[in-house]
């Protein structure tokens, strides 16, 4: 249940990202993808400590 849950979501990621790339705003998606991944990472960081 739960895997087909994440194939759907990573299914809609990757069509958002086409979407992305056919408009010409690749960047910003990447850009967007660091920034949640920055967070994340604080995240962790903070938790650790």
């Amino acid at each position: 249940m739960l895997k087909n849950s994440f194939k759907i979501i990573k299914g809609v990621g990757v069509k958002i990202k086409n979407l992305f790339i056919i408009l010409n705003i690749e960047d910003i998606w990447n850009n967007l993808m660091d920034s949640v991944l920055c967070i994340n990472m604080e995240v962790l960081i903070m938790k650790g400590d």
